[in-house]
C-alpha cells in the first residue's frame, strides 16, 4: 500500500479520496521540504501535486528538475482567485475590475 504525501489542506487530498485512496495512505505535510525529505528517506512513496509545481520545488530542493517521475495524473482542476480590493489602492487589470 502506497503512502502519498500531500500539502495539508490542498485539493490533492480530496482528489485522492475521490479516486478511492484510503485516508490512512495520505500523509499531510505543512511544506514541500518535508514531502521531499519523506520521499528521500522512504517515509512516503508518492507526492500528489501539480507537475509544474512539483518540478519547480524538486529543482529548488534537490538541484535536479527531473529527480522524480510522474506516474499518475489526477483530474485537472480550474483555478479561480478572489481579490478583496476594498480599502486598497491596488490597480486591478481591466479583465478583473468590478462591474
Amino acid at each position: 500500500m502506497y503512502r502519498i504525501g500531500v500539502i495539508a489542506d490542498d485539493i490533492a487530498t480530496q482528489q485522492l479520496l475521490d479516486i478511492g485512496v484510503n485516508q490512512s495512505q495520505i500523509v499531510p505535510e505543512n511544506n514541500v521540504s518535508a514531502i521531499i525529505d519523506g520521499l528521500e528517506n522512504g517515509d512516503i512513496d508518492l507526492w500528489a501535486c501539480p507537475e509544474g509545481t512539483g518540478r519547480y520545488f524538486t529543482e529548488e530542493l534537490t538541484g535536479n528538475y527531473y529527480s522524480y517521475t510522474v506516474v499518475y495524473q489526477l483530474e485537472t482542476q480550474d483555478l479561480y482567485y478572489a481579490f478583496d480590493y476594498n480599502g486598497t489602492t491596488l490597480a486591478l487589470p481591466s479583465p478583473i475590475r468590478p462591474s
